[in-house]
């Protein structure tokens, strides 16, 4: 079995947006690929948690408000720059992920208290 290292690039690419289950190991580069496309990836996380927020506002449990407020829309952008970048550096993936990490924790915390009144 071949490991991330020893992959030639399409392949290697394949297997990040696809069979990976985490980031550990790969380059700035294909570590925002897999938070991008893979649906172990933080875009997936946040988009499920987006999702939710709509059931939400559908139940009229919370405003609509909420959806722009919550909808990681600038972290799409940040995360679409970085992706198209020849060669990003690790200082701004690094500080991306942790801040998106810290915001879907951040807005996990507000839905699920919506969620359970």
């Amino acid at each position: 079995m071949k490991t991330y290292k020893t992959l030639k690039y399409a392949d290697k690419f394949r297997f990040v947006v696809g069979k990976a289950k985490n980031a550990d190991g790969m380059t700035a580069s294909d570590t925002i690929a897999f938070h991008y496309f893979n649906p172990n990836g933080l875009w997936a996380e946040a988009s499920a948690l987006k999702d939710r927020i709509m059931d939400l506002v559908v139940a009229k449990k919370v405003k609509s408000g909420w959806l722009l407020a919550y909808s990681f829309d600038f972290n799409y952008d940040k995360m679409s720059k970085l992706h198209n970048m020849k060669k990003p550096r690790w200082r701004n993936v690094r500080v991306f992920i942790d801040m998106l990490k810290y915001e879907i924790e951040k807005v996990e915390m507000k839905v699920a208290k919506e969620e359970n009144k």
